[in-house]
């Protein structure tokens, strides 16, 4: 019962990666085109010095840190689980999107970007989705307990407590994430991309 939720959103993750990169792989070829100029045109910036680390990370904390809450405040009503579902395959269909796309720029020499990009900072943003929506259906899953039977068996407030902590450690992993993103990432891939690309 418990690791209902682990299979459902490690499958859901699975199915976004996939269909984020068959969308990627399926393109007109003007949409092609313009992937391939932003992606080349990031790394031209990154290799030039013309990306402002301070607005990454600004940019990436903002947006980790609303994609955690809105989870995490969905995941204490009974209609939050089908949006927070949806939260979870929209980010991995972007993933799947951005490594194929990688591939679909530089070839084989985009396999390393994916590799390093997924090791960086998405793999850490998709155990943080991962983690919360995992715990946001275990807790919609106890509110319908709590709701549909008479018994109070549930210890909702220890419950409650695990959830806050769950937000806590991933709102820290989210910032470390940001960080990474934002002054790590761009560091090795402009290495990276004067050894290989």
């Amino acid at each position: 019962d418990f690791l209902l939720p682990f299979v459902e959103d490690g499958s859901l993750i699975i199915i976004g990666l996939t269909l984020g990169a068959i969308y990627a792989c399926i393109l007109g070829v003007n949409d092609k085109t313009l992937v391939i100029e932003k992606i080349t045109s990031f790394i031209t910036n990154i290799n030039n010095n013309q990306i402002s680390s301070i607005l990454i990370l600004r940019n990436s904390t903002m947006i980790n840190v609303l994609y955690i809450m809105i989870i995490w405040l969905l995941g204490l009503t009974l209609i939050g689980l089908i949006i927070a579902i949806f939260l979870l395959l929209f980010k991995s269909f972007i993933l799947g999107f951005t490594l194929s796309s990688f591939y679909l720029t530089y070839k084989y020499k985009g396999l390393v970007l994916s590799f390093l990009y997924l090791i960086n900072s998405a793999f850490l943003n998709i155990i943080v989705i991962f983690l919360l929506s995992v715990y946001s259906i275990t807790f919609t899953i106890k509110l319908i307990r709590i709701i549909t039977s008479n018994t109070n068996t549930i210890d909702i407030k220890k419950f409650i407590r695990k959830y806050l902590l769950i937000l806590i450690i991933c709102l820290i992993i989210a910032i470390t994430s940001s960080l990474l993103e934002s002054f790590l990432f761009p560091a090795i891939l402009k290495l990276i991309t004067k050894m290989f690309v």
